[in-house]
């Protein structure tokens, strides 16, 4: 039975600490609150939202043939996860899937580490190839080096689609959403170093241009008494 999920926004103004997205990736003032970082003919790029459905998207791309890779991350890092009630969150859709000829390599969470093909040594999220878990969207969660991943069931589409991970502690278990639907819980491996929370986009080969619009990038938590 799908489970709706019941927190789409903050939780408690007052005791929740978010950054996103909509205004800033219209304004030019998103790198602001956001860090991009990009290797090869690639770009992150802020674009309006044609449907009109939310003010404005960043738009991860690889450019022209060979390798290349786009990644924005939180400006804000965080050691593990919070000891209370915490929500991280996205919005994400691309324009082509990834194929044997036009490969690329989608990653979306928290990590310690900029993209590759593989799961980071320490984080937690969602991750997708045409080559990984046969195109269907892969939870992971990683620490030190050892991850723990299960199949979220949901294959990977070109239209906009909500993710969602939320932990009641620092210890897990890592509870993963997509579209408001509960598609599977982490208990192992949960990170306790330091990272930050990121969208990144590696492109491995093919001579298209591949990109990913990203409309908000999110997290909330609500703070204990003291």
């Amino acid at each position: 039975m799908p489970v709706t999920f019941p927190f789409a926004g903050p939780i408690v103004p007052a005791t929740a600490r978010n950054w996103r997205d909509d205004v800033h990736f219209i304004d030019n003032d998103w790198n602001n609150h956001f860090d991009s970082t990009t290797a090869g003919t690639a770009s992150v790029t802020p674009i309006a939202d044609t449907s009109g459905a939310h003010l404005g998207r960043v738009q991860l791309s690889v450019t022209s043939a060979g390798t290349g890779s786009a990644r924005i991350q939180s400006n804000e890092g965080i050691i593990g996860l919070p000891p209370f009630f915490s929500l991280w969150q996205t919005n994400f859709s691309p324009a082509a899937l990834s194929d044997g000829t036009n490969r690329f390599y989608m990653q979306m969470g928290f990590t310690d580490t900029g993209l590759t093909s593989d799961i980071p040594a320490n984080g937690f999220g969602f991750r997708y190839s045409d080559n990984i878990n046969s195109g269907r969207w892969q939870c992971f969660s990683a620490s030190g080096g050892v991850a723990s991943v299960l199949d979220s069931g949901q294959a990977a589409n070109i239209t906009k689609n909500t993710f969602r991970v939320y932990s009641p502690g620092a210890a897990g278990p890592l509870i993963f959403l997509v579209n408001d639907r509960l598609v599977g819980a982490i208990r192992d491996n949960i990170p306790t170093v330091a990272g930050f929370f990121s969208l990144s986009m590696f492109k491995s080969v093919g001579a298209a241009a591949r990109t990913a619009a990203f409309d908000y990038l999110g997290y909330y938590y609500v703070r204990g008494n003291n």
